[in-house]
């Protein structure tokens, strides 16, 4: 028995030291995807906020007669 008890505990630090490696590992493919998905929004909306004003100013030049 004297024999078992180390390895018990042994194995409970290998475990909670797997536990706090997976939870790191978590955490930076959860911060990963948060910010890819920020910068694809990001991206998404100043295309669509460039598209408009560029439609916008080519609509307006065109109305008024420069093109």
């Amino acid at each position: 028995m004297l024999g078992y008890w180390p390895n018990m505990a042994m194995t409970d630090l290998r475990l909670q030291g797997g536990d706090a490696i997976t939870a790191k590992a978590t955490a930076t493919v959860k911060a990963t995807v948060t910010a890819k998905a920020t910068a694809n929004v990001t991206a998404k909306a100043t295309a669509n906020v460039t598209a408009k004003a560029t439609a916008n100013v080519t609509a307006n030049a065109t109305v008024k007669g420069v093109w």
